[in-house]
């Protein structure tokens, strides 16, 4: 271990931007990279293995960096399973792609570099690139490497023993401790660097390639399936990208933050190692996957809970490290500068026995959540719950409208935290205490759009912290829920605006720079939440409860649907959807023959492709193939409305049911004389007629007919035009001839009407298809 005492003006100023940090994750562990692609932070093999890249917390830390080349431009996202930056040398512009991979029983960090030729035009002179490497010395000591050709070795101390760390590259040459690599530029070609820690990968540079492709594409994949917010979709995108990069696969469990010791109070003692999983994490990742129409990831952090408190008592065990077991006692690493001067530096956490109450009450309501979207309960569920139940009770409200920051706090000290009481609906949106408590939180805690958790001077440690950004995105939330959809609306566009898309635990009200670990899960899952609960309200605020409910509806049968067709990715399913269902010579799912009769006897004849097309259309995943889905739903409902009526016009049924509310009264409407005179037959089966043809139209062609049939698409426009406006028509004609309406027909009416929207983006593509 390091015992130097950095000094110097470099390390007074040292405080890295952290939101416009980028973050790769690899499935056991995650890279931190600056703008100009420098990794600043890296643990390996394993999220809480000592840092080999620590530069996020001292200027002269270890770290992965180009030499003469800066920042030129860089892919959005916050966050992914690799990160593509351009850097500007002498002599052009470089292409950088850096991702993790699994290299045997260790991890490898893969940078990959070719000169960057815009618009496939020109090109780069840059003929060669260097690459410094300087890994080790926190918490451990530096990596020594020995140099034989193009590969270097050295070892790392993990876990009480010396690891393997392996390099390749072109030439090596080891100065002042680093290792300086000399990387050779092809055009159009990959070169490749890689990092091997406990285990080794092959260097060649255009498999490498081909494995962070393929990752991305699962990555692009998953997006697609997702049910992202129509307000702020990027951010939604952005809470998912980060829950994956933070998750630790082996055992599905999340940690709070990949990162340690980045100061919620600049200067002070608020530093925390948060590289475990509480279960607060493991709650609020269950929640947020379900949302947001990922129910296998969601099942997986769930069950993971499961497992690793199934025998411990849930109150007083919140957090474990990744691999379920207690996490290492707290302790404190010399000889590092830390960010902004901020000491100590921490390894270790010691929440392992505190007792920390809205865990508990998150992961009920996980589980509920889990549920509402399609999630099957199973026995030990409701054991886990019934656990929780019989270990908690509330506390009540003073006269100001606030909750107890603890069950002996006379003083009620105002906790954010509170806000969970209205979220998670212990208290109704309807119970005027809950207004009072957001009013009472707001007043005493808030700054601008932001909130702090507590008073900022509180907690028992010096310094006064930032605002706390997961209940900065709660109140949004709160107010949605309780009927002030244009204050929640207000307030979460502010906070999206003024907040970079990488979101740390904190920030600092007055100067919009975040504090705290980076980038904190919780903080993302929270912008997640409010961003599904606004456009929920807002559909209640704009069509009624009754919409908001046939939305439900619909979203938890698709999840249902979503689940049970649930398969694994694999390597030979890595292709988009669309890709799959165009090329594919056999049916995706089951084949066709274990379930449906093969050739011979009477009946009609099938094939391998028509086959695939049927089969991907039932358990695809593509966007327009969910959209399809979405019309057929409506339309299926629509006939079913209109068969209800059709019973009546038959004389099977003596009258149309109705609610006994003024103004409905589809008897006295029925229009089967208009439509006799002039079609010769109830308006009843013309719509079903009509709603038949619809859904032929949704079902024809493949998931790529926007491109090799672009006809479909802008027919089925057409035709959902057609059908909404007759259902416009017809709703009218009863409004102002009859004074009266009928609730089936106006049913079928909102139904036809939402086919529209979901018929839109196909045909927009189909349009773009056929100008070329």
């Amino acid at each position: 271990m390091s015992n130097r005492q950095p000094t110097g003006q470099r390390a007074q100023r040292w405080a890295p931007d952290l939101g416009a940090a980028r973050l790769v994750g690899g499935g056991r562990t995650a890279a931190m990279l600056r703008r100009d692609a420098v990794v600043q932070w890296w643990c390996a093999p394993d999220f809480d293995d000592p840092s080999l890249c620590w530069q996020l917390l001292d200027p002269d830390g270890g770290a992965a960096a180009f030499t003469d080349l800066t920042f030129f431009d860089a892919d959005a996202g916050p966050a992914g399973s690799s990160a593509r930056t351009l850097l500007r040398g002498p002599a052009g512009i470089v292409e950088v792609w850096d991702g993790l991979l699994d290299a045997g029983t260790g991890v490898a960090l893969v940078r990959l570099v070719r000169p960057y030729r815009a618009g496939g035009r020109g090109g780069c002179g840059q003929e060669t690139v260097e690459h410094v490497l300087r890994l080790g010395g926190f918490a451990a000591p530096r990596v020594e490497f020995q140099v034989d050709e193009t590969v270097a070795r050295g070892s790392h101390l993990l876990r009480g023993r010396q690891r393997a760390v392996r390099v390749h590259a072109d030439s090596h040459p080891v100065r002042e401790g680093a290792l300086h690599s000399t990387l050779r530029l092809t055009p159009d070609r990959w070169t490749a660097l890689v990092v091997a820690v406990d285990g080794d990968l092959n260097p060649d540079a255009a498999e490498l390639a081909a494995q962070l492709e393929s990752r991305d594409g699962a990555e692009r994949d998953r997006l697609v399936s997702c049910w992202l917010p129509r307000l702020h979709s990027e951010r939604a995108a952005d809470a998912l990208a980060v829950l994956r990069a933070c998750t630790y696969r082996p055992t599905g469990a999340v940690v709070a933050s990949p990162t340690t010791s980045l100061p919620e109070a600049p200067g002070h003692d608020r530093q925390f190692d948060y590289r475990f999983t509480w279960l607060r994490d493991a709650s609020v990742s269950t929640a947020v996957a379900a949302l947001l129409g990922q129910p296998e990831d969601a099942r997986r952090y769930l069950e993971m809970a499961h497992r690793a408190w199934a025998a411990r008592d849930m109150r007083d065990t919140p957090v474990l490290d990744v691999r379920g077991d207690q996490p290492p006692d707290q302790r404190d690493v010399p000889g590092i500068s830390g960010w902004a001067r901020s000491r100590p530096v921490r390894v270790g956490n010691a929440a392992g026995h505190q007792r920390q109450y809205d865990a508990l009450g998150l992961l009920v309501e996980a589980i509920s959540v889990y549920l509402q979207v399609g999630g099957r309960p199973d026995a030990k569920t409701w054991r886990l719950v019934t656990r929780l139940a019989d270990g908690v009770a509330l506390a009540s409200l003073d006269d100001r409208g606030l909750l107890p920051q603890s069950y002996r706090d006379g003083d009620s000290t105002p906790d954010a935290a509170a806000l969970m009481t209205v979220a998670f609906g212990l208290l109704g949106h309807h119970d005027p205490r809950a207004g009072r408590l957001v009013d009472a939180l707001i007043a005493r805690l808030g700054v601008g759009p932001y909130l702090y958790r507590y008073p900022p001077d509180g907690g028992g440690f010096s310094g006064t912290e930032g605002a706390f950004l997961p209940v900065s995105f709660l109140v949004v939330t709160v107010l949605a829920k309780l009927g002030r959809v244009q204050e929640a609306r207000t307030r979460l566009d502010r906070l999206c605006a003024e907040l970079l898309r990488l979101l740390a635990e904190e920030v600092a009200p007055h100067s919009g720079r975040m504090l705290g670990n980076a980038p904190l899960v919780w903080s993302h899952a929270e912008l997640a939440r409010a961003l599904y609960v606004l456009d929920a309200e807002q559909i209640r605020d704009r069509w009624g409860a009754a919409a908001l409910w046939v939305w439900r509806l619909y979203r938890y049968l698709a999840l249902r649907h979503q689940q049970a067709r649930h398969r694994p990715i694999t390597a030979a399913h890595q292709q988009r959807p669309e890709e799959i269902m165009a090329t594919r010579s056999h049916p995706a799912g089951p084949p066709a023959a274990t379930i449906r009769p093969g050739s011979g006897g009477i009946g009609r004849s099938s094939s391998p492709a028509a086959e695939a097309v049927s089969d991907a259309l039932r358990s695809g995943t593509g966007h327009f193939l969910r959209q399809r889905r979405r019309i057929a739903l409506l339309q299926t409902g629509a006939v079913a409305m209109l068969s209800v009526v059709g019973l009546y016009q038959f004389g099977l049924l003596p009258s149309v049911p109705e609610l006994p509310l003024p103004g409905l009264d589809a008897d006295r409407v029925d229009a089967s004389g208009e439509a006799y005179a002039l079609f010769r037959t109830p308006d009843s089966s013309l719509g079903i007629a009509s709603a038949g043809m619809s859904l032929a139209l949704a079902g024809m062609g493949g998931a790529m007919r926007h491109r090799q049939q672009p006809w479909i698409p802008l027919a089925l426009l057409g035709k959902c035009v057609l059908d909404a406006a007759g259902g416009l028509l017809l709703t009218a004609e009863q409004l102002t001839k009859h004074k009266r309406v009928c609730s089936w027909c106006i049913a079928t009416a909102a139904l036809l009407v939402a086919t529209v929207p979901a018929a839109v983006p196909e045909a927009r593509a189909a349009w773009r298809s056929l100008r070329g």
